[in-house]
């Protein structure tokens, strides 16, 4: 048995529930593009980090490479295969062909006299690719961009050094 009293707050519930009719469609128009740019945001901000990471692995091992070389032109040398041997790999995050390494100077630290302390600076640098990430309005770089990092490495006093 119905209750009179039922029938009017059905009613009520029906009328407060039309109100809301289109409202999750407004919402999703609203929603949607912000949720988009919060994506990109994110891949681009991790894909950077990535790379950085690569980069920064890849320059420890340059300096490494050129502080075990005897003098500036095999240093650089070993630096740069050093570095291309890390990012052009395949699962490198930077453009094939874009990895570069140069070895900073003045001075030369391989023209340092044996017994005293130096270091080889190499900085490295790689593009990395975020075109993809491209997006009206959104204030990103596009195209490539390009990742520098810089490592420090001591020679060895007690290593004979030919450009001294």
């Amino acid at each position: 048995m119905k209750r009179l009293h039922d029938r009017p707050l059905v009613a009520a519930r029906r009328r407060l529930r039309a109100g809301d009719a289109g409202l999750a469609s407004l919402e999703l128009v609203i929603l949607l593009p912000a949720f988009i740019i919060l994506t990109l945001l994110a891949g681009y901000l991790g894909r950077m980090n990535v790379a950085h990471t690569a980069v920064d692995g890849a320059a420890q091992d340059a300096a490494r490479a050129a502080s075990l070389q005897r003098d500036l032109a095999t240093a650089e040398t070993a630096a740069t295969a050093a570095a291309k041997a890390a990012l052009d790999a395949p699962d490198s995050p930077c453009v094939h062909g874009t990895a570069n390494a140069t070895i900073q100077q003045p001075p030369n630290p391989f023209a340092v006299a044996l017994g005293q302390a130096s270091n080889v600076v190499v900085t490295v640098t790689c593009k990395v690719d975020v075109s993809n990430l491209a997006f009206p309005g959104l204030p990103l770089p596009s195209g490539q961009v390009t990742v520098p990092s810089t490592f420090v490495s001591p020679i060895d006093i007690h290593r004979v050094r030919t450009d001294s």
